[in-house]
């Protein structure tokens, strides 16, 4: 099966102010903030509790990446999950007409909620916190890597990994599915096969 990394020429919308992220609580013990992650490592959508954007054009495309969060309008998001495309859930995402301060709506934030595994990544671990377990590591300077993508493969269609640089990454299924429903759009859209070993 392929795999592609999803990529749009433009990010219509900035983030907006009433974005709130996940409180982080300190540990008594260390200091270090530590937020909840859904997996065994941190993407995204695990700092950010409610989603507001902004935006200078009333006229947004079908499906857009925003603030790193993928938006989508809200029949449209709903048809993907029709089309048995898994790995996303559906939450709000308030946007907003700056020029004019009108809401805009009829869009829904589709939160990545795959995982999968890429490029092992090797740290060297200073200390671990007695109390909540979180590692404190020497700084690392690695250079920009290709993604590639290693077993186990993806379970789901919409999916994100520990490599930051990959973004959202998508199955063939769910690229079908994305460009069969926004062909109007499909100039800014960009799928790019990721390697696999």
């Amino acid at each position: 099966m392929e795999y592609f990394k999803l990529s749009f020429e433009s990010a219509p919308c900035d983030e907006g102010e009433g974005t709130k992220y996940v409180k982080r609580q300190a540990c008594d013990k260390c200091g270090v903030h530590a937020v909840p992650i859904s997996e065994s490592y941190f993407v995204p959508e695990d700092g950010v509790e409610a989603l507001a954007l902004e935006s200078y054009d009333s006229d947004l495309p079908g499906i857009f990446e925003a603030a790193g969060m993928l938006i989508a309008r809200t029949q449209f998001a709903e048809a993907i999950a029709r089309e048995r495309i898994t790995g996303f859930k559906l939450r709000p995402v308030h946007i907003l007409d700056a020029s004019n301060d009108v809401p805009i709506s009829g869009y829904s934030w589709l939160v990545v909620t795959g995982r999968c595994e890429s490029n092992p990544v090797w740290r060297r671990t200073v200390r671990v916190c007695p109390q909540c377990q979180m590692e404190t590591t020497e700084p690392v300077q690695a250079a920009t890597r290709r993604v590639t993508i290693l077993n186990p493969k993806p379970v789901e269609d919409v999916f994100r990994s520990r490599e930051q640089l990959a973004g959202i990454m998508v199955s063939d299924a769910a690229r079908i599915a994305i460009v069969s429903l926004f062909p109007d759009h499909s100039n800014e859209i960009s799928f790019s096969p990721l390697a696999q070993e």
